[in-house]
């Protein structure tokens, strides 16, 4: 068995892969091709696609491929901008909980055969390649010449796309042993978030997305009780809760060092510390929507939006004991300290960077090389400069920052704080 080399993939990269299921195969015979499906990388260790389920993250490293899969990861010739990253993925998340579009897949299937006629007029439904080719478009890169209307093959065959070689390793029997004793959280999320939806469509049937409930209560602030009972109801409010229930080693330290046992299982552990200390730099999305919500509550005084402005101030703080308790874990066990990340602009913090923010990580590349020395600032390049992490994110990844930087960034509502000891 075989999964995705996470720890390679970028924010903006399209996998590719084969499955066995009907729609799969009507689109392999349709377009002539040995793929069917498309999704597309968010942010270290997380991938958005559509299903029958609707659109909904997925984690790859639960994704395990037989030889006979075949799976291609695709990658822009040119290197996306910071820009173009924030405009694609967040396309994506905004697609969060849309339904499937399967007669639109097929149509689109017929497309490739140039059978077709009429096709201007779609729904607001998705399917997993328009999906990705609408992501890139709304960022203003057009793949494929009918982005409504293209096959997981159109991507693959796109000029502006290159393949990546190297993104398969092996799978031991001992990682898939101990993924199937945890809790499927992903999954848990996708179907509290589909419960939700489909208490919020009562409502108001033109509703396709979490982010059309947000929508229609600015406008609708009458339904606020009927969606806040939408969202406890449906169990969406309680993930957060189960997820710390089914793995409470992710939070405390001593029962980090009690889940390694059975055999492989250290291994285990090694790579999902690594991975969470890599992807640290993702929690802030997490931040970001605490505010907004708040912010919303503020204005409007609707329950729902201070309910959902409390769950994700919840997240928020358990993401930063979460990194604390892997960086913890390596330090004891393995001897890894939290800086063996690399101080910032060393090779290693940019690795770790990239994963997160290729644009930035490149941006910052070049500064250092232009100025021959990592000791300067990573936005202009300034010295002298000083280790900085942004305000209640003690856990997250420090920049090098002068101080017109962060003076700057602090009128941009990002608050950096210097490092210490």
């Amino acid at each position: 068995m075989k999964r995705l080399n996470e720890s390679v993939l970028l924010p903006g990269d399209i996998v590719l892969t084969s499955s066995p299921g009907k729609t799969s195969l009507i689109v392999r015979k349709a377009t002539r091709s040995e793929i069917s499906h498309a999704m597309i990388c968010v942010q270290y260790g997380s991938l958005i696609d559509s299903t029958d389920d609707g659109v909904h993250s997925r984690n790859p490293q639960r994704m395990f491929f037989d030889e006979g899969s075949t799976i291609v990861v695709l990658r822009p010739r040119n290197a996306l901008s910071h820009a173009d990253v924030a405009t694609i993925t967040d396309f994506a998340r905004a697609a969060t909980g849309t339904r499937y579009a399967l007669p639109e897949a097929i149509k689109a299937a017929k497309v490739a055969r140039k059978i077709a006629k009429g096709l201007r007029k779609r729904t607001r439904r998705q399917f997993c390649s328009r999906l990705a080719a609408q992501a890139f478009a709304a960022a203003g890169i057009r793949l494929v010449d009918e982005p409504d209307y293209c096959t997981p093959q159109d991507l693959r065959k796109s000029a502006l796309l290159m393949e990546v070689p190297g993104m398969l390793v092996e799978v031991s029997d001992g990682e898939i042993k101990a993924w199937k004793k945890l809790a499927d959280i992903p999954q848990l999320m996708i179907d509290s978030t589909n419960a939700v939806l489909e208490a919020a469509r009562i409502i108001h049937p033109g509703i396709e997305s979490l982010n059309d409930i947000d929508e229609h209560l600015l406008v609708h602030p009458e339904d606020d009780a009927a969606m806040l009972v939408a969202y406890q109801q449906s169990g969406y409010l309680a993930v957060v809760d189960i997820e710390c229930q089914k793995n409470p080693w992710h939070y405390d330290l001593r029962l980090m060092r009690e889940h390694v046992g059975d055999p492989g299982s250290t291994a285990f552990v090694e790579h999902y510390c690594r991975n969470a200390v890599a992807g640290a730099a993702d929690g802030r999305r997490f931040h970001v929507n605490r505010q907004i919500y708040r912010d919303r509550a503020t204005d409007t005084g609707l329950e729902t939006f201070i309910c959902l402005a409390q769950l994700y101030g919840k997240i928020a703080d358990l993401h930063e004991v979460r990194m604390a308790t892997a960086r913890s874990w390596l330090k004891e066990e393995l001897g890894v300290e939290a800086s063996e990340r690399g101080p910032p602009n060393s090779a290693a913090w940019l690795a770790i960077l990239e994963k997160s923010d290729y644009a930035k990580a490149a941006h910052t590349r070049r500064i250092i090389q232009l100025a021959e020395s990592e000791a300067v600032c990573a936005i202009c390049g300034d010295d002298p400069a000083e280790d900085h992490v942004l305000e209640g994110h003690p856990g997250g990844l420090p920049l090098r920052l002068c101080d017109d930087c962060v003076v700057i960034r602090a009128g941009m509502g990002e608050v950096f704080v210097p490092v210490r000891g």
